[in-house]
């Protein structure tokens, strides 16, 4: 089981307060979404969270589901330019026999290409959005010049 925070993050609302943090580092604003904790289980959903990367025109939408210890039981981090996929990191039952396991990646620009993946964490999604910003970066360098 693979848990997307530090190991000093340990209640809901410090996984809520480094989320929000985390993004506000990599320059994305929050323009929507919600947090729900569970009284009954500990656990935690952030549905429809939706943070706006401003100087690539890039978003990044967020479905997470998490138990008592915040361990990550299903998610689904969607990145975008505008309207058009780029790719989306997922944790969902359905495609275990296809990619042996929960765990896999869907790639641009159609989002029927999907990987196996291992499980993700917060720094391999920040990695993966800077990966994608820098690559937009250069194609724009490329068709401007």
């Amino acid at each position: 089981m693979s848990n997307l925070f530090p190991r000093h993050v340990d209640s809901p609302d410090a996984a809520i307060h480094h989320l929000w943090g985390w993004f506000d580092v990599l320059g994305a604003e929050l323009t929507g979404g919600r947090a729900l904790v569970s009284p009954e289980t500990g656990g935690m959903s952030i549905r429809g969270v939706r943070f706006a990367f401003h100087g690539h025109s890039t978003a990044l939408s967020i479905d997470l589901h998490l138990d008592g210890d915040l361990v990550a039981l299903r998610y689904r981090f969607d990145y975008r330019v505008g309207d058009r996929f780029l790719w989306r990191a997922d944790k969902h039952p359905g495609h275990e026999t296809e990619l042996g396991g929960m765990c896999h990646l869907h790639i641009g620009p159609s989002e029927h290409t999907r990987v196996a993946s291992p499980d993700f964490d917060l720094g391999a999604i920040a990695e993966r959005i800077m990966t994608t910003n820098r690559g937009l970066n250069e194609s724009n360098t490329r068709a401007q010049g």
